[in-house]
């Protein structure tokens, strides 16, 4: 193999497994289109702080960052004060 080939291998090879090794990230529409499932509330909120939790990404900016960490708690607050045990 010539020099430039194993480049362009080495190079795909980093980015396959940079790829498959960052976390999923949310789809703020996603977020916000769940449903108030009280009967699942746990698991719903559970999901909203693990999704919270992600760090943000190298090529994320820190607007949509924070843009999607504030659809994610909103999220949280609603179904919080939607599903209270009375």
């Amino acid at each position: 193999m010539g020099s430039v080939m194993k480049k362009v291998l080495f190079v795909a090879l980093v980015s396959l497994l940079f790829g498959c090794g960052t976390p999923r990230l949310v789809a703020p529409g996603a977020v916000l289109a769940m449903p108030n499932d009280c009967a699942n509330r746990q698991a719903i909120l559970n999901w909203l702080s693990s999704q919270a939790a992600i760090p943000r990404q190298p090529f994320e900016s820190e607007k949509e960052y924070e843009h999607n960490r504030s659809q994610i708690r909103s999220k949280i607050w609603i179904t919080r004060y939607n599903c209270q045990p009375v």
